[in-house]
């Protein structure tokens, strides 16, 4: 897979009542108040759970950042990730978990684990929202075993149209992914979605691969960007032009006739920054039209006469747990700031699930005082905030006479209890 945090999450959540708060964008330009949302506050459980099930899968994707040569431990058992499904069913403080893999339905474990927790969550009122991302070229294997999963969405990473799609994943990749569409779209219907990655090969021909889409039936498209690690295809990397270019396409893509209507759902976040500073300086940056969604996220969107609709999901603060964790394979627990970069996991852990018995909640509540998060919150305040406060400003869109008292030296204190 490309990069994806927890994958699309089911797309955008219903707009709230009240607007986007105006302070926000002072309050992050000015410095005064750098974390309005409460990113920093500790929670009883992350907003959002990626789970990565396995490490194992059936193709070699050039652009795939999830390469673990060997885990620092044994794989987590099936009663330990039921134990986990049981945790998870009643945080009340998140939203969704995503599970993913190398790829969830290569052999029998990842099945297993998806059924433990559509299970769990199906017999616990208000539980979180259940998704899945995978490359969709297993999936016939289970066919009888997903059918009865309750599952939010299911998303099915693909690279464009088929010369893309092989070039990075492998020869008959695309043919093996869409003769599994049919069914998985008769089960999951709006819920399925397609999750792009965006890089340097499949840049120039976005418009075929959109209208494929749309062919296939997909009515929902994630754009994640390629985020180049030491050992994957640096040929892929996206230059900054790369960027500016694909923000300025989706102009053209404003008047390409589809064959249903079609959503693209950007992240724009800090692990897709330089994407962040692309969109914030090409125009389409709007703070009045951003609104927060039913699910807490700040969205933009645009909808066009030929039935495109762009949807900008907007964070300019770290996620520190509280926002997105991940959970890998044995069991370390990590920011979303962390885990690109998997050969970094060890050092970067938050603590182990095994080492609390299996209680991924206990794990969060320790988690929240850890100081890697400090850590994660200083680089912020001392690199990516100063570079985010110039590229609002040089958007045109808020009022420069917020800039006073700006503060490059702010040190937050580490997070306190509740």
């Amino acid at each position: 897979m490309g990069f994806a945090v927890t994958g699309l999450r089911g797309g955008v959540g219903g707009r709230k009542n009240a607007p986007c708060a105006s302070d926000i964008w002072q309050n992050l330009v000015s410095g005064h108040h750098l974390d309005p949302l409460g990113r920093r506050q500790p929670s009883k459980s992350p907003r959002t759970l990626t789970l990565v099930v396995n490490n194992r899968c059936n193709l070699a994707c050039r652009h795939c950042y999830l390469q673990v040569e060997n885990l620092v431990g044994a794989e987590l058992s099936l009663a330990e990730w039921e134990q986990i499904a049981n945790r998870m069913a009643i945080a009340g403080e998140t939203d969704a978990v995503s599970i993913t893999g190398k790829e969830v339905f290569l052999g029998d474990q990842g099945i297993s684990i998806l059924e433990a927790f559509s299970n769990t969550f199906r017999a616990v009122p208000k539980a979180p929202r259940l998704g899945l991302i995978s490359n969709g070229t297993l999936a016939h294997r289970w066919l009888d075993r997903i059918y009865p999963l309750e599952l939010d969405y299911f998303d099915i990473s693909i690279d464009g149209d088929v010369p893309e799609h092989d070039a990075n994943r492998g020869r008959g990749a695309f043919a093996a992914m869409v003769t599994n569409l049919p069914p998985l779209k008769e089960r999951f219907g709006e819920r399925l979605f397609a999750n792009l990655t965006l890089q340097k090969t499949n840049l120039p021909t976005l418009e075929r691969a959109f209208r494929k889409f749309s062919a296939l039936g997909f009515s929902i498209i994630g754009v994640g960007f390629y985020q180049p690690q030491p050992y994957t295809d640096p040929s892929l990397t996206l230059e900054s032009e790369d960027y500016e270019r694909f923000f300025s396409d989706l102009r053209v893509m404003a008047q390409v006739p589809f064959e249903r209507p079609l959503t693209l759902l950007m992240e724009l976040d800090l692990t897709n920054f330089r994407a962040q500073q692309a969109y914030l300086r090409s125009g389409w940056f709007n703070p009045s039209a951003v609104f927060e969604d039913s699910r807490g996220d700040l969205v933009q969107e645009l909808r066009f006469s030929n039935g495109l609709t762009l949807q900008f999901r907007l964070d300019f603060w770290p996620s520190l747990i509280s926002r997105s964790a991940r959970l890998t394979p044995e069991g370390l627990y990590l920011t979303a700031e962390d885990t690109l970069n998997t050969r970094l996991y060890p050092i970067a852990a938050l603590g182990s699930v095994r080492n609390y018995g299996g209680d991924i909640l206990a794990l969060h509540e320790a988690a929240c005082h850890h100081p890697r998060l400090q850590a994660v919150w200083d680089n912020y305040v001392r690199r990516e905030w100063p570079l985010v406060r110039t590229a609002l400003l040089e958007s045109g869109t808020i009022d420069e006479t917020v800039q006073a008292d700006v503060r490059y030296s702010v040190k937050p204190q580490l997070l306190a209890a509740r």
